[in-house]
């Protein structure tokens, strides 16, 4: 059995439960998509716009709009160009959004097909200075056009203070979930993607690697199939430390989703530069939209735990077992696990709409050493369940609404550096052209009743 507690049976949290100012809500338009969040950027020009300690935002906008296919019907929004948006931090918190724009890359300008799916800040050439890699599909209705699709890097001009295209490295398929690693330990971060779930051929389950020379030039892709032949493409992928690597090193690991066959697949980083490939056991309620990773149990470092969401706002947990690879599954289709959506669901009673709108994230959010889980469903809520420290997790209507309909995605992280972590998430609004990015800012903790 899972081990989450339902809203209809759980007890009050053990301690403290996190609260959050009002919203802070930023409009940017036509449906965003990818975020990530770091410092990258300062305000300051005589010191080449260094970092100043406070996160900074980017996000992509201009994918489709709310009536789109993957919500029964519409068209492409293609009156919006697609854009990656970068938001300075501006270190105000306490009456607006403290995010003021910064910088616009259009990837139209090589393609008018092309549309930005995710996006991620990494230092891709070891200058020290965090660039943008962005993953990029294209517009559906317009047949296939293979030079709208692949992955490209952006880095930081500092004399200019702007973005300027680096290099391009296309794809056999349009692709959407980015993943960031140095995998090879070697030449700085590698990435991984997979193709667009939204818009893929059958037999697309599988994920690209693509190794970076050292100068942020992206080598031509390896491909690693998840092992899944059914018509469905694969969905997210991550990279960490899942398992315990043969000779004692640390190199990182990733993990796909087989959504045909409901399977979560594990490719075990041999350090020769192979993988060992192993499923972690199939859930048959769901198939995996989201993950996150994070040490679920206080004291034990030495692998990530896995925290799943799946169409029908399933939460599942997989608990590492700190062996070569090997995994506890508990899916969520046991009596008493959390389905987030749903008529009976004590915040959202919407029901899902779209597999789109699912989001997990992982962090401290109460102030505490405990990893607790975030996630989103077809609303405007984000849910919290709060861990407490042995794997387990609790729920109880933990619920904060965020004033963005339609969320999407959800990330961690303490925007105003008070020292508790806030939740960033962004929703596509329920018609075109309401997207939106929100911030709940932690403020002081209250304590839980019976």
């Amino acid at each position: 059995m899972v081990a989450l507690a339902s809203h209809a049976n759980a007890q009050s949290a053990a301690g403290r439960v996190p609260a959050y100012k009002p919203p802070k809500l930023v409009e940017v338009g036509s449906f965003p998509w990818g975020v990530d969040v770091a410092d990258a950027i300062g305000d300051d020009e005589a010191n080449g716009w260094a970092p100043d300690g406070f996160p900074d935002l980017a996000v992509v906008v201009g994918q489709i709009d709310a009536g789109s296919a993957t919500n029964g019907g519409g068209e492409w929004d293609q009156s919006a160009f697609s854009r990656v948006m970068v938001y300075r931090n501006t270190q105000v918190w306490n009456l607006a959004a403290g995010l003021t724009p910064s910088h616009v890359i259009i990837l139209d300008e090589f393609n008018s097909y092309t549309i930005a799916a995710d996006v991620a800040w990494v230092d891709m050439d070891q200058d020290s200075r965090l660039d943008l890699v962005i993953s990029a599909t294209h517009h559906f209705d317009n047949g296939e056009i293979p030079s709208a699709w692949g992955v490209y890097v952006y880095r930081f001009n500092q004399l200019q203070n702007k973005f300027e295209f680096h290099s391009y490295q296309d794809t056999p398929l349009p692709v959407r979930s980015l993943a960031i690693a140095d995998l090879d330990d070697q030449n700085g971060p590698d990435v991984l993607v997979t193709p667009d779930h939204i818009n893929s051929p059958g037999g697309a389950d599988l994920v690209w690697l693509m190794h970076n020379d050292g100068a942020g030039n992206l080598l031509p892709e390896q491909p690693y199939g998840l092992g899944d032949t059914s018509q469905y493409s694969s969905n997210d992928v991550i990279a960490g430390h899942f398992d315990n690597d043969p000779d004692g090193t640390t190199y990182p690991d990733f993990i796909s989703s087989a959504q045909g066959d409901q399977e979560t697949i594990l490719f075990s980083n041999q350090g020769d530069g192979t993988y060992a490939s192993a499923a972690l056991g199939a859930c048959s309620a769901t198939a995996f939209w989201d993950y996150a990773s994070g040490h679920f149990t206080v004291g034990n470092l030495s692998n990530n735990d896995i925290a799943a969401i799946g169409y029908g706002g399933v939460v599942s947990i997989l608990h590492n077992n700190a062996a070569q690879g090997t995994f506890s599954s508990q899916c969520g289709n046991e009596p008493n696990d959390i389905y987030l959506d749903g008529n009976d669901y004590c915040g959202c009673d919407q029901s899902p709409a779209s597999p789109l709108a699912y989001g997990i994230a992982t962090g401290q959010l109460n102030g505490g050493t405990k990893i607790d889980v975030v996630a989103t469903g077809d609303c405007s809520d984000v849910r919290l369940l709060l861990g407490n420290g042995d794997g387990t997790f609790e729920y109880n209507c933990y619920d904060y609404d965020t004033g963005a309909p339609r969320l999407v995605q959800v990330l961690v992280a303490d925007m105003d550096q008070d020292g508790f972590n806030d939740i960033v998430s962004i929703g596509r609004g329920t018609v075109a052209g309401e997207g939106k990015i929100s911030i709940l800012i932690s403020r002081l903790l209250v304590t839980t009743t019976p």
